[in-house]
């Protein structure tokens, strides 16, 4: 079965946060200017996910784990 695209979209996202938030958290970085460009990709990552949230309104199941 193929995934929907809003659902790999999700995906892709939490993936690049999550690799992006290890990066930074095990200083896989070399100085001040890579940490904070790493800081601010995680920001806009959250940004993204919550758009998302409310793209898919208050009766999804998007905050879900199983999503």
């Amino acid at each position: 079965m193929r995934e929907e695209p809003f659902s790999r979209l999700v995906r892709f996202v939490r993936d690049r946060r999550i690799e992006y938030t290890q990066e930074l958290a095990i200083g896989r970085w070399d100085g001040e200017a890579q940490a904070r460009e790493l800081v601010g990709r995680v920001k806009q990552l959250d940004e993204i996910e919550s758009e998302m949230k409310t793209i898919s309104g208050p009766n999804s199941h998007f905050g879900e784990a199983d999503l």
